[in-house]
Parts: structure tokens; C-alpha cells; sequence
């Protein structure tokens, strides 16, 4: 497969404000062309519900013809207090426009098992394979990531298993990265997730290995 071609444009504005306050703004826009998508040709007619090809199941096709435009508008403002105390707020707006059926989840799950989530028993099929039933088996020390415009994944799955996580001890760190989607594009955001899985990775092998050797 061929790299799909992006073109990225950022800029970005910092000021500062009276009372010890400072004022940033960031604009990204990107878009992605020949991306892969993957369409079902032997999808089920909605009103026979027979496929094309009897015989087989799912067909994917996979096509280099997505196109992505994604824009983005980040404000932060933040105020400076003595004793290192810092207050911060900010706002994300976004807008994308994607010929790809699979940014929207819903769609993607119909696709996938021939009907949408809450028909037809699909959910208790869903319910079998998730890997939320199965926290409760979990013993390794998990790091969880994921963009605040995932349009595949929803981002709220993440903050359930990280919940659950929790619930049955173990230990978890949560990373959520504003205006990234289903993979991160931001050169800041890749640097920092690099870093922390890194210290991650430095952590618990190094203290498996402290464990073994005494």
C-alpha cells in the first residue's frame, strides 16, 4: 500500500494578558488524500435481506479514495497564582468533512454485523466479546490513549474500561489528546505520548526486573 498523501497547516497565537494571565490560540487544519477506507460489497439487500454472493459473508474491498478535511480552533487561557498554582481553561471546536462511512460508529458497527447494536440480539453478542466483561482478569499494569475526535471509537469506551480498571485495582493511566482523531497527527501530541510510554514501559520493566534479580 502507498502512503497516503496529507497536507497540514498550524498557526498559533500566545499573548499575555493583565493580572498575570495568558491567552493561546491554535488553528490546525489537515487534509488527508488516498487514504484507505474498506467498503462491504456483499452487503445485505435492507429489504430481502440476501446478499449478492450467497455463498460468502462479508466482501471488503479496500479503496485509496478517502478524503479527509479536518479543521480545528483550540483557545486556552490560563492565570498564574503564587505558591505554583495555575489555573487553565480552555475550548476545542472542530469541524470534519469524511467520505468515509466508517467515521461514523454507528454505520461501522451495521457494516460489521449486518444490523445496528440494539437489534436482532447484536448486543449480546457484543456483550460476549468485550473486553470490559473480562477486567476483572486483568493484572497488568495498563496505559490507555486516545484522541478527543475519534470519530471510529467512541471516546467514552475509553473512560469506561479505565473506570473499570480502577474498580479492580489495577493500575492505569489515562491519556486523552484534544483534536486528535483515530490516530494522532499533532507533533507535540506524538512526542508526548512517546515520552510517557517510554517512562511507562522504564517503570514497570525495570521494576520486574529489580523483582527478579533479588
Amino acid at each position: 500500500m502507498i502512503q497516503p498523501a496529507a497536507d497540514q497547516t498550524t498557526a498559533g497565537l500566545s499573548s499575555a494578558l493583565p493580572f498575570n494571565m495568558g491567552l493561546h490560540v491554535d488553528f490546525v487544519y489537515n487534509h488527508a488524500k488516498g487514504d484507505y477506507k474498506t467498503l462491504n460489497i456483499n452487503f445485505r439487500d435492507p429489504l430481502t435481506l440476501l446478499r449478492p454472493l450467497s455463498q460468502f459473508n462479508r466482501i471488503d474491498q479496500i479503496r485509496p479514495d478517502a478524503d479527509l478535511k479536518y479543521k480545528a480552533v483550540y483557545v486556552k487561557v490560563e492565570k498564574r497564582y503564587s505558591h505554583n498554582t495555575q489555573f487553565l481553561a480552555s475550548y476545542t471546536f472542530t469541524d470534519s468533512d469524511d467520505n468515509n462511512y466508517m467515521s461514523v460508529y454507528h454505520d461501522y458497527l451495521e457494516q460489521e454485523y449486518d444490523g445496528k447494536p440494539h437489534t436482532g440480539g447484536i448486543m449480546d453478542m457484543l456483550w460476549e466479546r468485550s473486553a470490559i466483561r473480562f477486567v476483572n482478569r486483568v493484572k497488568t499494569p495498563m496505559m490507555l490513549s486516545h484522541g478527543d475526535n475519534d470519530l471510529l471509537v467512541n471516546p467514552a469506551e475509553i473512560e469506561q474500561y479505565f473506570t473499570a480498571l480502577k474498580d479492580v485495582g489495577v493500575e492505569v493511566m489515562m491519556l486523552r489528546y484534544p483534536r486528535e482523531g483515530h490516530g494522532m497527527r499533532e507533533s507535540q501530541h506524538v512526542a508526548d505520548f512517546l515520552d510517557r510510554s517510554m517512562a511507562w514501559y522504564v517503570k514497570h520493566f525495570d521494576a520486574t526486573h529489580t523483582r527478579r534479580t533479588n
